[in-house]
């Protein structure tokens, strides 16, 4: 399965948690039938959410990768 092939189940999977009480449904991928059916779907409170875990994680990769700084050369 390539990452195209699961879009569909990933829409019906957002639309489901939506309908299930999901506060917040975060993709790792976007488009426009997704984000609409947040729209359609998800709480109006989702608009004033963000997925606290992912930017957490995400400043913690930038912190890892800053403890060990790199170069490269075209050697």
């Amino acid at each position: 399965m390539t990452t195209l092939d699961a879009i569909p189940l990933a829409r019906r999977i957002t639309e489901h948690a939506y309908k299930a009480g999901a506060s917040l449904v975060t993709a790792l991928f976007t488009d426009e039938e997704s984000v609409l059916l947040r729209f359609r779907y998800g709480p109006d409170a989702s608009f004033d959410a963000a997925p606290s875990w992912l930017y957490e994680g995400m400043a913690q990769a930038y912190r890892t990768v800053l403890q060990f700084p790199y170069s490269s050369s075209d050697k």
